[in-house]
Order: C-alpha cells, then sequence, then structure tokens
C-alpha cells in the first residue's frame, strides 16, 4: 500500500504584479494568455452561468491576461494524467467583497478534481475556499494521488450563492518528475557549430509539413485568394484545409420543408484546388439554419444540430456528391475533419456530449456515401476532447447505430504557443506528449495518425506575425513534431483577412501571403524546404538558437543543408557564426559552387521596406483600385508603386555564390553569419566545377 502525502497549504500576498509571464508546469494555458472567442484555450466551463466568467486584460497578476467570476461557475482545465509522481498545484487568487454560499465550504476556490478511467469526477481535494477581500494571493498545495485515479484536472471555482467578486491567474501543476519535461540546450547566441555527414543516411524526409489551413472554402473564390493558391503548389504544399463547407458555400437549405442542395460555390472551390494539383481536407462543420433549429451568427451557424437525422443526410449528400463529381479514386485521397474547435464555445455551441452525438452522425452518413472515406477529429483548440473522443469511439454508444464504437480514421486537434504574448515552445512538445499518454490504453487509436490541424507561435495578432521570426519558428515546431510521431502539421493560414476596410497590408495576421498578394518572409521556409530532395542525412547543431536539416540525393549527389535561428523574444537583435563542418565522400577533391540563400529582417522581406517607410497603409478601396488597373490620380500612382517595391522586396533572394573545396576525405569547412529570425539555405551540386 502506497502512502500518501499529507497535503501542504501555503500562502503569501503579492506585493507586486509581475511584469513577465510564468512557466505553468503541465498546464497548457495555465495564464490564461491564449484564447480562442474570449474562452481561454484548455480551459472548459463545467459548470455555471455563461456569463459569470469573463477573459480579461485588466485585472492581472502577470502576463497579459487572467479570468474573473463574478457569479456561480466552474472553469475546469484539461485533464491530466496521474502518474504517480508527487503533484503541486498553485495558483493566485485576488478577492472583493466574496461572500459564503449556500454551503460552508461553497466560497472562491481552486480545487483538484480526483477522475475515473472515463473522466468521470469521484473525488477532488481543495487547494484553496477563500472569502473577504484581498489582493492578488498565492496559493500553493502538495499531494499526491492513489494509482486507482488516472486523471485529474484543476477547477477555479466561483461557488453557489457566493457573492463579490473573484479573479484568477497563474494556476500552475508541477510534478517532481514531470513527465513531458526535456533538458534544455545549450545555448549561444554569438556562435554555433553544425555537423553534416551524408554518409550516415536517417532515411525520407519528413513530409508532414506540406499541409496548410486556408479558412473559410469560399474565400477562396476571391480573386486576391485564388492567385496565391499556385504559390503554395509551387512550394510542395499537398494538402489544404477548409473551414465552412457548408454554410459558407451555400450548399443546403430548405423551401416547403423539402431539402435542396446547391454545389457551385463549393465545386468551384475544390476545382481550384484540383487545378493546381493540391487535395483538400475538409471540415464538416456549421449547421445551416434549418437543420439547427436557429439562426446563426452572420456567415456561419456554430449550433449543433437540432435534427441529427438531417445532419446526418447533408453529410451523406456532401460526401456521395464529391464521389459522383469526381470519382471515388479522387476523393479516397482526401481527408473529412468533423468540425472545427467544438471545445471552443466561439466555434461550437454545444457541450462534449452533443459534439460526440454529431461526430456519431457525421461519420455514419459518410460512411454510407463512401465507406473509403477518411474521417477523424475533433479538431480541438486544444488536446482536451482527444480522449473523450477516443473512449466514446472505442467503447461508448453510437447515437447514430445504436451499436458500440464509431469509426475514427485520425486524430487531429491544433497547437498554438501562445495568443498574444510571447510563445512558449514547451507547449508543442507537452501537447503532444500527453495525447501521447492519454491513448496508450487505446491500442488501436495509439496507431492512428495524428494530424496538428492548425499550429503557429501565436493565436492572435502580433507584430511579429508579419516579419521573419515566424519562419525560423516554424522550422523548429516542424521538426520537433516530426520526432514526436506527428504526421501531418497544417500551418495557419493562407492569407490574411480579407475583408479589412482601411488596413490591406501589413495586418499583425497569421496569414502567410498579405492582401495585394506577395507573401511574407515565413512563406519562404516551404520553398526551401521543398527545394530540399532525396535522403535525410544527419545534421547536428552544437546549441541553440540554431536548427538544422540537411538531405543528400544520391542520383545527382547534390547536398542541401537548412538553417534556422529562433529564440523566443520578439525583441532579440543578434548574429550568430555558423562554423559548418561537411562530410561528403562521395565528393571527395571536388571544387564546387554552392548557393547560400537567406531569409531575415531584411533579405527576402518586404516587412522590413514597409517598416523604412514610416508603416504607410492602403486601405481596400485603394487595393481595389489598384488591382484594377487605375492609375490616374497621384494617390493610385502612391498606391501602385508602393505595393510593386514591397511585392519585389518580398521575393526570394537567388543568393549568393559559395566556393565549396573538398579535400580527399570529403570533408570542407565554412562559416558564414546568420540573423535572429533568419533562415538560411546552403545548396552545393554534385557535378564537379574545375
Amino acid at each position: 500500500m502506497r502512502t500518501l502525502l499529507l497535503p501542504a497549504l501555503t500562502a503569501y500576498v503579492s506585493l507586486a504584479v509581475c511584469a513577465t509571464a510564468a512557466d505553468h508546469g503541465l498546464l497548457e494555458n495555465g495564464g490564461f494568455e491564449r484564447e480562442t472567442g474570449g474562452s481561454p484555450i484548455g480551459w472548459q466551463q463545467q459548470w455555471g452561468e455563461p456569463d459569470s466568467t469573463q477573459w480579461i486584460d485588466d485585472v492581472v497578476h502577470s502576463g497579459n491576461h487572467a479570468v474573473t467570476f463574478t457569479g456561480n461557475a466552474c472553469l475546469s482545465s484539461d485533464p491530466l494524467p496521474n502518474t504517480g509522481d508527487v503533484i503541486t498545484v498553485s495558483g493566485w487568487l485576488k478577492l472583493d467583497a466574496m461572500t459564503i454560499g449556500k454551503r460552508p465550504w461553497f466560497k472562491a476556490s481552486i480545487v483538484i478534481g480526483k477522475l475515473d478511467s472515463e473522466l468521470k469526477q469521484v473525488g477532488h481535494h481543495d487547494v484553496i475556499r477563500a472569502l473577504g477581500t484581498s489582493d492578488w494571493t498565492h496559493y500553493s498545495r502538495t499531494f499526491s494521488l492513489p494509482a486507482s485515479i488516472p486523471y485529474f484536472r484543476v477547477q477555479v471555482m466561483y461557488c453557489e450563492g457566493c457573492t463579490g467578486t473573484m479573479w484568477a491567474d497563474d494556476i500552475t501543476v508541477t510534478m517532481a518528475n514531470d513527465p513531458y519535461a526535456i533538458a534544455p540546450r545549450k545555448l549561444d547566441r554569438k556562435q554555433a557549430t553544425v555537423t553534416v555527414d551524408t554518409s550516415r543516411q536517417l532515411g525520407p524526409l519528413p513530409d508532414l509539413w506540406r499541409c496548410i489551413d486556408h479558412s473559410y472554402l469560399s474565400n477562396i473564390l476571391v480573386p486576391r485568394r485564388t492567385e496565391t493558391i499556385p504559390e503554395f503548389s509551387k512550394a510542395g504544399f499537398r494538402y489544404v484545409r477548409f473551414h465552412e463547407t457548408i454554410v459558407g458555400p451555400k450548399v443546403y437549405r430548405e423551401e416547403n420543408d423539402q431539402a435542396i442542395y446547391s454545389w457551385k460555390r463549393f465545386d468551384n472551390g475544390i476545382r481550384v484546388l484540383l487545378e493546381n494539383g493540391l487535395k483538400p481536407m475538409l471540415v464538416l462543420e456549421s449547421t445551416p439554419t434549418p437543420i439547427a433549429g436557429r439562426k446563426g451568427q452572420g456567415y456561419r451557424n456554430i449550433n449543433p444540430p437540432a435534427d441529427l437525422e438531417k445532419w446526418q443526410e447533408l453529410i451523406y449528400r456532401i460526401v456521395h456528391h464529391c464521389v459522383e463529381e469526381l470519382g471515388p479514386d479522387e476523393v479516397r485521397t482526401w481527408y473529412f475533419e468533423v468540425w472545427n474547435e467544438p471545445d471552443a464555445k466561439a466555434y461550437f455551441l454545444g457541450n462534449l456530449k452533443q459534439f460526440l452525438a454529431l461526430y456519431d452522425h457525421t461519420v455514419t452518413g459518410a460512411v454510407r456515401a463512401f465507406p473509403d472515406v477518411r474521417i477523424g477529429g475533433p479538431g480541438g483548440a486544444g488536446n482536451g476532447w482527444v480522449l473523450p473522443l477516443a473512449e466514446h469511439c472505442t467503447n461508448g454508444r453510437n447515437a447514430a447505430t445504436g451499436s458500440i464504437g464509431t469509426r475514427l480514421d485520425f486524430i487531429s486537434w491544433h497547437i498554438y504557443c501562445s495568443g498574444t504574448g510571447t510563445p512558449d515552445f514547451r507547449v508543442i512538445r507537452r501537447s503532444v506528449l500527453q495525447v501521447d499518454d492519454r491513448l496508450k490504453r487505446f491500442l488501436e487509436i495509439a496507431k492512428m495518425p495524428r494530424f496538428i490541424t492548425e499550429f503557429s507561435c501565436n493565436s492572435s495578432p502580433a507584430p511579429w506575425l508579419d516579419d521573419a521570426y515566424r519562419g525560423p519558428f516554424t522550422l523548429r515546431a516542424l521538426l520537433l513534431m516530426d520526432k514526436l510521431g506527428v504526421d501531418q502539421a497544417y500551418s495557419f493560414c493562407v492569407g490574411d483577412y480579407l475583408w479589412d476596410k482601411k488596413d490591406a497590408l501589413y495586418r499583425r495576421t497569421l496569414g502567410m501571403f498579405t492582401n495585394p498578394g506577395f507573401p511574407k518572409a515565413p512563406f519562404h521556409l516551404y520553398t526551401l524546404l521543398n527545394r530540399m530532395g532525396g535522403t535525410r542525412v544527419t545534421a547536428e547543431s552544437s546549441n541553440a538558437p540554431v536548427d538544422v536539416i540537411a538531405s543528400c540525393n544520391s542520383a545527382n549527389g547534390k547536398v542541401a543543408v537548412l538553417f534556422g535561428n529562433w529564440i523566443e523574444s520578439p525583441d532579440e537583435d543578434y548574429a550568430t557564426t555558423i562554423t559548418l563542418n561537411l562530410r561528403c565522400p562521395d565528393l571527395a577533391k571536388r571544387r564546387l559552387v554552392g548557393t547560400l540563400v537567406q531569409v531575415d529582417r531584411n533579405r527576402s522581406n518586404a516587412y522590413g521596406e514597409w517598416q523604412s517607410l514610416d508603416r504607410p497603409q492602403v486601405t481596400r478601396a485603394e487595393l481595389f483600385d489598384y488591382r484594377a488597373g487605375k492609375h490616374e490620380t497621384p494617390r493610385q500612382q502612391d498606391v501602385a508603386k508602393l505595393i510593386e517595391a514591397l511585392a519585389q522586396a518580398a521575393r526570394l533572394e537567388p543568393g549568393q555564390d559559395v566556393p565549396v573545396v573538398f579535400d580527399g576525405a570529403g570533408t570542407t569547412k565554412l562559416k558564414f553569419s546568420l540573423p535572429a529570425f533568419g533562415l538560411a539555405q546552403l545548396t552545393i551540386p554534385g557535378t564537379t566545377q574545375r
């Protein structure tokens, strides 16, 4: 019998608000910095009044955001595994006139909920239950859980009958042996040694990167967006993820209670992809009003279906139409994802139970139309609904068929390293390994493909999203996700928001292309990745912040080495001297001329040029005039000159020649400088040049 630790509680009052965000241990978003639609990612409102909790930025303990409670509610974190190690849970609360509720223990609370294997709560431990008025106060409790409790979660509660206001921030969970921790790499901003050996082959190059999220299907029909799609094909992408594949393209309506289907916009959007050699991942989301039983939210309807039989028939018709129109061999190569971020109230106004029923009916309709369909989910904002979906698909009662279990072909969720603040790269490793841990007992599901169907450094606007910063971040993220066994990683997203009336140039958002149609610097990473060919070979960097991947093509001897220089703080300004020790036995005694292509703040990047011009903007109307060829007025001429100058600066540079001389053993040494947030690719042809 294991002896349980007696809980130890400590508390102290903050004398000053912290200036920087804290490490929140195992919690994906313990500082409430990342959100979707005003709801913090990684947290669910388990019960209570919908408007009793708010995501705020005016009263915080650290970082930029916190949550406030003004009524009966409980926010619960995503489940965490009980590994048998000592657990410490802590958090900061601020109270204003909090009174006791209907029961003696109903107070402002941080609680640990103990969960069974089906994620049902079977008990709890208190971290703190507090009353009165206090400034930010830190509470911490250490305890262990018995082996019979496989999971637990943190709950922040404003209990029934209480009055007053409560704020919460920086909730942290740590273990004496953190199962997701990894020793940090040595950091040296000044220099790094990279060693590449083409004789040590590792197998095929990873291709998880050949995916991109487009956002709404209908937007691909906007000329500004249509014209960018060929660029993604040229850069080597294969899959494009479409949101809003039903309501947006107006597939379904009813007249006199009869279903009427319209495929024009849907078909035209798919056709743009196929004509460019691309494949779709179609997100089956957004409920037509007649099926939802209530009106939607403008261009979409995030209400769950009120009539699941009608919804199932709608899905059947969509998949059947695709097969009938394009053939089974084509549709067999596609993916269908059930909803987008159903765990976030900004995208789904139902609960987990309603989503699981929706999933059952969606899969049943799709499989009935085409047994070879590839379908999965949940496409969550975080990974919290992965385990419930796996449990349901294995052991749950299918709401559509009445049988046990539901088909699941892949697992999907989203990873953003931050909301508006500086990214925390550890989020990626933790998120993927948490899913690994949660799926261990589902032997078949654990073997299924894992798709990160949205990822980026930030989920909300930030100035560095327009600059070079995101390029080397994405390289590091892709290398890590490949190492962790992720099969596809969809960067978010193709282009900036199309409909802003004022700012049509850089908008601090996540698009790879600006509205005028020229690329941002991060897009060039994909072109560089696509230029690599052949077999992956060993490539190691001596220290952070430098990352590297290398390849060798045995057919022609071409060698490619791709470098990234990334550190979390976007304000850093430095350059790292790279020493490359390259061993290519097949190129012994050869004199070659390589090409070094660089992307950074000043090269292959229009953002620096735009900043030097004092960040001029153009309106959407002015952009339309430019696209229409209207250059009559002085302003129209200035806009044309600006856009054309930025488009020129945004092009990927051809690179500079680099003499490469191999000795008798096939080794050579090269040096160059790689600025902060820079990418560089050295390509060496395999043919002899004298």
